[in-house]
């Protein structure tokens, strides 16, 4: 096992909140600590498992970033928790500590899967993930979001990358925004459930990231539409799972991994809940991973794989990568609103 050797202040604290989160400036003041707290130990766990991650737990540390970056606000001075300094030297912390991280993690990834490695590595850029803005419009539909087209086959892991790779320039083609018309009869489709519609989100986030709008039926404004009606029904399906008894880890992965992307990448505030974000704190263990005592992880449970995700360190709990990597997302996701609330207060007063 290795260990990241690095000096970074950690913060220790509590759990709070459970209105939303834009009504109390004392209880968002609390809030912030509480995330801050989760989101350091997450990163703390995730260093020192650096020689155990994947792919996809770098790539989300990137999200991750640049949901920090986005929530660093030119104030004059927002303090955190007395006596741990101002808020901007610990998120710029937190920076640091994320590019020391993929830095150790990177070799081991490529050492691991280099095939893999060599199709998404521009996943793990610094400047490949930027964060949505927020406005006015920036808001969900109100009815269900539709392509009109039925399903033709079940999005697989490996379809999904045959399809992302081409956006990338590393499929078969070898040609950056290759859109195939097979993907798009995949992508647009409706009927997809859980993981598959995360999948097809991914497609056109990568459309818009790398300004793919050449092809026929992609353009910029339907894009973004299309992603604002993708997360319009994955936020139907969140609150439908919110309202189970949320069976074990694999449920817990797939909730996050909803709020991380819509939520924490997206920017669509209505993800941002108060109690949602309770849930996700309740399933932090002691070591900083989050998972599920006693769950269990079936072949046939309908778990996405990720990758060969890995089982971390942790005590013996059931730590898995992709699982503490959705939550860390999520957690930048709060940590960007509780600071613009934040910020808000200190305008007012």
């Amino acid at each position: 096992m290795g260990y990241l050797t690095v000096t970074f202040t950690i913060l220790l604290l509590i759990h709070s909140s459970s209105s939303d989160l834009n009504q109390d400036c004392v209880q968002n003041e609390k809030l912030l600590e509480t995330i801050l707290t989760s989101l350091q130990n997450s990163l703390v766990f995730l260093g020192k498992e650096y020689d155990s991650l994947n792919l996809d737990v770098i790539s989300g540390l990137r999200m991750t970033q640049a949901e920090i970056k986005a929530a660093f606000v030119p104030t004059p001075y927002l303090p955190t928790e007395s006596g741990k300094g101002s808020l901007q030297a610990r998120l710029a912390a937190m920076s640091t500590f994320i590019d020391e991280i993929v830095t150790l993690a990177k070799p081991y990834v490529y050492r691991t899967l280099p095939v893999y490695y060599n199709n998404f590595s521009e996943l793990l850029k610094k400047e490949f993930w930027v964060v949505s803005s927020w406005n006015k419009d920036h808001v969900l539909l109100n009815t269900p979001f539709s392509f009109g087209n039925n399903q033709v086959e079940k999005i697989t892991e490996a379809a999904s990358d045959r399809c992302l790779t081409e956006l990338l320039g590393t499929g078969p083609s070898k040609k950056k925004c290759t859109i195939a018309s097979e993907c798009l009869d995949i992508m647009e489709a409706d009927g997809y459930k859980g993981y598959e519609v995360t999948h097809q989100l991914l497609y056109f986030i990568l459309i818009d990231r790398l300004r793919c709008f050449s092809y026929d039926r992609i353009r910029h404004q339907r894009n973004d539409y299309v992603i604002k009606g993708l997360c319009s029904n994955i936020f139907q399906q969140a609150s439908d799972l919110s309202k189970t008894e949320f069976n074990g880890r694999i449920d817990h992965d797939l909730f996050m991994e909803q709020i991380a992307f819509c939520g924490g990448l997206l920017g669509y505030k209505e993800f941002l809940r108060s109690d949602w974000l309770n849930y996700i704190l309740s399933w932090q263990l002691d070591s900083g991973c989050f998972s599920v005592i006693n769950s269990k992880l079936s072949e046939n449970s309908g778990y996405r794989r990720k990758r060969m995700d890995v089982k971390l360190a942790d005590g013996g709990y059931g730590c898995f990568g992709h699982c503490t990597a959705v939550a860390v997302i999520s957690l930048g996701g709060y940590l960007r609103e509780t600071v613009a609330t934040m910020k808000t207060c200190i305008e007012w007063n």
